[in-house]
Formats: structure tokens, C-alpha cells, sequence
């Protein structure tokens, strides 16, 4: 192909590459580690699979993203092992992915669909390149990326293949079908969309752009070899040897839609196309719907006009106009259908009703290709404004008065499906949208209205250029601006988390090869997530732990490690093999510490690592484990508690197993007031210790005067000894009444 293009177009091919990637690797080289979705989280795990590690027992319980993403990870996989190093590496390897957009739209304007002048096609070029979808979905692991170059490479192969029929062309064609349907189910659309254009193609020219027989031999054996790769996959990673089984492979997808197949599913698909069509009309300010009407415009002249004397040039925009609206609008089709089972039920996500990630990997060749019908002067730019505006207030109208309260009514709503947007709507992360929202929403209208006024002045006037360039500048604003609250801020959230964890792990040497197995608890619901965990310890069999912690010891396998955010030693029995050796590794979750279990790894930590082997005892006890019968109300219980005035048990419990042995319990107390009946009185309460049902073996008297010389907060360090095991110790505190003191913490330290 270089043999076709001068020095010159190489040298601005070689540049555009370059300004497309140093835009994204502005935000790239921040991008040190987001959390983890589901969907992100399945694309990593199969690159490392295909470098021999095993994240199955996670993996098995989400959906099926594809492979074809993951494959280009796997040289990055064996070569970079520091979790932080290697996602930004990951993220670096999207943008250089990205960045071949504008090198290959280049060409298409420059060799295929000329546009008269050659700034014109590296401003298009440009523009194409930078919708804020192209930037912002390239800085997560999802398969978006590879989804966002797939319909340029089919744009040009294509485009090549109108002018030269060969068998060589048709197996490319194919072969970037098979790639993208291999890296995510809904790219069948990809499929269907070549075939019926090789259709209307032939009935408008008579004339093919495939070989027949090659392409179909090629596709079948394509998708032939990518069941048998999806197959392992399924069979290794989600443990299963049948697609209905999971979710987001096509059969599952087909099974679950068919339950819609009524008037209410089908009303709920428009309701949600509309919404998507929404979305990318607001993201790309405007732009989208200019795009489309000049295309629709163009091609009922040219179907009109069609015996008569066309240019090859007119017979290529048409098709290729054909071509990139089809990618769209049936990709939006099966978008819809994707997440039709979300749309229906009451507790899906609000965000689900203007999801763009769906859709905006196939926006920008239709903005390219509208823009060069516009250029090149094909119909009437105010014919094209009239109908977009129209269409815009439309389309506003149902947003603002149908869609919002269908949004606002869920609970949820997830900014990184609909990032381009998320700089004008000023909506809170991870939560339903604001009730001023509504706001937003006509704010939105307002702006994306007169940037459609400006853009129809400055192309009508011949300003063309300007216009160009002021989308791209709004392009570029809306990255930077979603990059900045959204992106950037999630990473750095969890980079001191993602650090700290490594760094404890490193620090335990070559463990995995001995004990690699590692129960999560309480992770499900934690920010910092266990496909985290998972990805930072790679070598480690990580698995989700969902029984109760009473049955603990009774399903996890002996020698294992174990990462909670619950203390354990509260739930063992006599016969414990829990032992902590690291306190709060992840500082985005304080409580989270690692324990090991069983005698094999216990003693393996006492022979090779003894820095993390505890000479006595020291516990922090979770004020929420104790009972308050006497707590205030509208006071927490999780980190504090303050009693309520009446004479009794502030707290008692937590009736937890100890060995025997010499200890000394820390009780951290602070009096917040004594009522006037009190102020003569010297004893505000006690503290003591109980075994045994409530026998007391060690006890202090709360004495006002302590309070007083020691500010109001003192700390009662109460010894007491125990003869035998117990599996009942209680620490208690009593308050007389009249008497509001708040209990802050509890611990207990061997004393020998």
C-alpha cells in the first residue's frame, strides 16, 4: 500500500499518528490504575490466560467479552510484572491503537474520496480522530479500543476493493471481520452490515466488491477457528462447555431477548434507541445528526439521479455513506438488544437509557464521511441545518420530559459509559443523577443549539476550516474536562492501594509457588474490588468467599491466605489456625489485613519470613461487634458509640475465644456530659472483664476526677488473667445514669 502514496502523504500520515497519540498519552501516562469492571477485568484475565495464569475462579461468575483485544496485550503480559507499569502500559498500547484512525482516514480522503483540497482531509482526518469516544474509552481495558479501528479498516478495505476486485481484498475483509467479532459478540453487526452493502452495491452498480467464494470460504473458517478458541476460553476460564451459560455470548444474549419479543420490549428498544441517538447527537455536539442528514440528503439525490452521469467519486460517497450509517444504526439496533433485559428492570441502571459505549466506536466515519459531502458541496448545508435543529429539539424534548424521569428513577447511574457528556451534566459519580439535573439537561440543548448556529455561519460563509476547527477544539475540551474529573481522579485513587498491596506481596518472596490460593472476604462490595486484588497478584488463585464466617473453617481449603476486611480471630473456635501477619495493606480500605491459615503455611512464615511472625498478642476489636442496650440514638456503631443516659450497659460482648494467658484490655473513653444530679457523684460507671457467662475476673471504676485531669478522654488499661482457653470473653462497659460517655475503642495485648 506505501507504493501508492508519495513521500509527502507518508510524512503527513507520520504526523497525524503522532499528534493523535500525544493527545492521548497526555491522559495515558496518568492512567496508573481504574478500578476494575466485570467486562474489564474478563479481557485481562484472557491475556493472562494465553500466558498461563489462572483467574478462573473469578472469571466464571461474569460475562464473556471476547478475545481479540486481549491477544495484543499478551507481549506486554510477559514482559511487564508491576501491576501499575504494565496498566499503564496497557493504556499507551490503546492510544497507539487509536491513533492509527487518522492515518488511515487520510488516506481514504486523500486516494479514495478526494476532497478537493488536501487540508481538508487532514482536518477531517483530524476531527475523526479526536471524538471524545476515540480518547476517553481508549484509557480502560475494554474491548472498545480494537471496536473503535475496526470500521476504518473495513472503510478502506472496502473502499480498495470497489477499485480493485481480488481475492486478496476479500480475505482482508473477511479476516477484520472474524477479529472483530472475536473481540466482542455485538461486532456481528460488522457482518451483517458488509453483506447487505455487498448487496445494495451490486444492485446499484451491478458490479461486486468481493469475491464471492473467497469471502465466505474465508469467514466460515474465521469464525469456525474463533469457536474453537472461544470454546477453551469457556471451557478453561468460565468453567463451562455451554455459551447459554454465560453471559453476553450471542446464545445467551438470543435467550434472555426472547422473553421481550412483546409490544412493551418493543416500545422499551425505541425508548432506548432514542435515548442513544440522544446521547451521540449531545456528544458530538450536534455534529452527528449534521452528518447524518447530509448523508441522507445525498443519497436520495444520488438514487435520483443515478442514470444519469454520475462520477465514480459520487458512486464511492454513496456507498460509503451507506456503509458507515448502516455500521451505526445497526450497531445501535444490537446495543439496545444487548442491554434490553437492563432497560426493563426496575433496578437496572439509569445510565443504560443514554449508553454510549455501545455505539460511539462507530460515530466518528460517519462524522467523517457527512463532513466530506458538506466539503465537497454535494447538497445544501442550510437544508442540512433546518433538519438537524429540528431533529435536535426533537430529540431534547423527550430527554428532557420522557427520558430523564425514567433516568433519575433508577438508582444508579455509571459516568463511564457515557463519558462524553458527563463535563455538561455535572452529575455525581456512581449515584443517580442530580435533581438538577433537568437543568443540565436544557443547558445542553441550549449549547449544543448554538454551536450548531456558529458551525452553520462559518460553513455557509466559506469558512469551512473554522468550522472544522471548532469542533475539534469542543472534541478536545470534552476529553480533557471528563479526563480531569472523572479518569484521572479514579486513578490516582487507587494507585497508593495498588502499591502498598504489591509491595506487601513482593515482600513474601516467592510464596505463590508454596501457598498461592487467596480468599477474599468481604471484598464484593468494597471500592477496592477483588478483579483489583486478582490483577495486582497475578500468580495468585484469587477467590470470592460469600459464606458466612461462622462456616469459615469448614470450607476454605487448609493452607490458604486469606484477605479480610472482618476479624477473624472473632469468629474461630478453640482449634484456630487464623494467625494475622499483615494490618491494613490497602489504604483505599483500611481494614483490609491478611491472614494466614493453617499449620503447613504458619510455619512456613515462622522459617522464611519471621518479620511477620507476632511475639504475643494484639488485637483491635470492631466496636461493631459488640451489643448496645444502651446506645443513643441517631450514634453509629461501627467506629463509636455513646450511651444514652440511662443507668446500664453501655456495651457488652463480643464473647470472643482467647487462649490462656496474661493480657491487658485498652478501653478508650470519652465523657461527653454529666447532668447537675451527678457533679458530686466521684463513680460515673465501671469496666470489667467477664468469662464464663458473665463472671467477672477484672474490673475499674470510671471516676469523674480521671476525666477531668485527663481532658475528658482516658484510656482504662484493666489486666486480667485466664487459667484456661475461653470462648466467651466479654469486655463490658457499665454507666450510672445521668452519665453520657462515648466508647471509642477496645483492645486487647498480651502481656507476658
Amino acid at each position: 500500500m506505501l507504493k501508492e502514496l508519495d513521500a509527502n502523504k507518508i510524512n503527513k500520515e507520520i504526523l497525524l499518528f503522532l499528534a493523535v497519540f500525544l493527545i492521548n498519552l497526555i491522559v495515558s501516562v496518568n492512567s496508573r490504575m481504574i478500578r476494575l469492571y466485570h467486562d474489564e477485568f474478563c479481557v485481562l484475565a484472557i491475556s493472562a490466560f494465553f500466558t498461563g495464569k489462572d483467574w478462573s475462579s473469578l472469571v466464571q461468575s461474569f460475562g464473556y467479552y471476547g478475545y481479540g483485544q486481549a491477544i495484543l496485550y499478551i507481549p506486554l503480559f510477559l514482559i511487564i510484572k508491576n501491576p501499575i507499569h504494565l496498566f499503564q502500559s496497557l493504556i499507551v498500547l490503546n492510544s497507539v491503537i487509536i491513533s492509527i484512525i487518522p492515518v488511515l482516514a487520510y488516506r481514504i480522503f486523500t486516494r479514495y474520496i478526494p476532497l478537493g483540497k488536501e487540508k481538508y482531509a487532514v482536518l477531517v482526518s483530524l476531527l475523526a480522530s479526536v471524538y471524545p469516544g476515540n480518547l476517553l474509552y481508549s484509557k480502560l481495558v475494554w474491548n472498545e479500543t480494537v471496536l473503535y479501528l475496526v470500521p476504518w479498516l473495513l472503510i478502506l478495505s472496502i473502499c480498495r476493493a470497489t477499485e480493485n476486485i481480488n481475492k486478496k481484498n476479500s480475505i482482508i475483509i473477511a479476516l477484520i471481520l472474524v477479529f472483530g467479532y472475536a473481540t466482542h459478540g455485538r461486532a456481528i453487526g460488522f457482518i451483517v452490515v458488509v453483506c447487505i452493502g455487498a448487496i445494495i452495491y451490486y444492485l446499484y452498480t451491478h458490479k461486486n466488491f468481493l469475491h464471492t467464494n473467497t469471502f465466505i470460504i474465508t469467514l466460515l473458517a474465521g469464525l469456525l477457528l474463533n469457536q474453537v478458541i472461544k470454546n477453551i476460553l469457556l471451557l478453561n476460564l468460565w468453567k463451562t462447555t455451554s455459551e447459554n451459560q454465560v453471559n453476553n455470548t450471542l446464545v445467551n444474549t438470543i435467550q434472555r431477548t426472547v422473553q421481550y419479543i412483546n409490544i412493551d420490549g418493543l416500545k422499551t428498544v425505541l425508548i432506548g434507541m432514542a435515548g442513544h441517538i440522544y446521547y451521540t447527537a449531545t456528544a458530538s455536539i450536534g455534529l452527528f445528526l449534521i452528518a447524518v442528514v447530509a448523508g441522507v440528503l445525498f443519497v436520495l439525490h444520488y438514487t435520483k439521479s443515478k442514470h444519469n452521469d454520475t462520477s465514480s467519486n459520487d458512486e464511492r460517497i454513496f456507498f460509503m455513506t451507506l456503509i458507515s450509517s448502516l455500521m451505526y444504526f445497526v450497531g445501535l439496533f444490537i446495543g439496545v438488544v444487548f442491554l434490553l433485559s437492563g432497560l426493563i428492570a426496575p433496578d437496572g441502571r439509569g445510565d443504560l437509557f443514554i449508553y454510549g459505549r455501545y455505539t460511539d466506536n462507530l460515530v466518528s466515519p460517519v462524522l467523517a464521511i457527512g463532513l466530506s459531502i458538506i466539503l465537497l458541496k454535494k447538497v445544501s448545508y442550510k437544508r442540512i441545518f433546518h433538519h438537524s435543529v429540528i431533529i435536535y429539539v426533537l430529540l431534547s424534548i423527550f430527554s428532557v420530559f420522557v427520558l430523564e424521569d425514567m433516568i433519575n428513577a433508577r438508582e444508579l447511574f455509571n459516568p463511564l459509559t457515557v463519558l462524553p457528556i458527563m463535563p455538561y451534566i455535572k452529575s455525581d459519580s456512581y449515584s443517580k443523577l442530580t435533581q438538577e439535573s433537568h437543568v443540565y439537561f436544557l443547558v445542553i440543548t441550549v449549547l449544543v443549539l448554538c454551536i450548531l448556529f456558529v458551525g452553520y455561519k462559518l460553513f455557509v460563509s466559506e469558512k469551512k476550516i473554522h468550522g472544522i476547527l471548532l469542533y475539534t477544539l469542543f472534541f478536545l475540551f470534552t476529553y480533557w474536562s471528563a479526563s480531569k474529573t472523572i479518569l484521572i481522579p479514579l486513578s490516582d485513587v487507587y494507585l497508593n492501594s495498588v502499591e502498598s498491596t504489591y509491595n506487601v506481596f513482593c515482600n513474601f518472596g516467592d510464596l505463590n509457588n508454596h501457598y498461592n490460593r487467596i480468599y477474599l472476604i468481604g471484598k464484593g462490595s468494597k471500592v477496592f474490588s477483588e478483579a483489583c486484588y486478582q490483577f495486582i497478584l497475578p500468580d495468585y488463585k484469587v477467590i470470592n468467599y460469600n459464606e458466612p464466617l461462622e462456616k469459615i473453617e469448614n470450607t476454605i481449603e487448609n493452607n490458604s491466605i486469606i484477605i479480610s476486611n472482618s476479624e477473624l480471630w472473632l469468629h474461630s473456635q478453640a482449634n484456630s489456625k487464623f494467625r494475622k501477619v499483615v494490618t491494613d495493606i490497602a489504604e483505599v480500605s483500611t481494614t483490609d489485613s491478611i491472614y494466614v491459615y493453617g499449620e503447613e503455611i504458619d510455619r512456613y512464615f515462622n522459617e522464611n519470613l519471621p518479620v511477620y511472625t507476632k511475639n504475643g498478642y494484639d488485637e483491635i476489636i470492631p466496636i461493631s461487634s459488640f451489643q448496645f442496650p444502651n446506645k443513643a440514638d441517631n450514634e453509629q456503631e461501627d467506629t463509636y458509640t455513646v450511651s444514652n443516659g440511662k443507668e446500664g450497659f453501655l456495651a457488652y460482648g463480643p464473647y470472643i475465644y482467647l487462649q490462656q494467658g496474661n493480657y491487658i484490655a485498652n478501653i478508650e473513653l470519652e465523657l461527653r456530659d454529666v447532668s447537675d444530679g451527678m457533679l458530686n457523684e466521684t463513680a460515673l460507671g465501671r469496666v470489667d472483664i467477664a468469662v464464663n457467662k458473665g463472671e467477672q475476673i477484672a474490673w475499674a471504676n470510671l471516676l469523674q476526677e480521671d476525666f477531668d485531669y485527663a481532658g475528658n478522654t482516658i484510656t482504662i488499661s484493666l489486666p486480667f488473667v485466664l487459667d484456661t482457653d475461653v470462648d466467651d470473653l466479654e469486655i463490658r462497659t457499665y454507666i450510672n445514669e445521668n452519665v453520657y460517655i462515648k466508647l471509642n475503642s477496645v483492645a486487647i495485648t498480651n502481656a507476658e
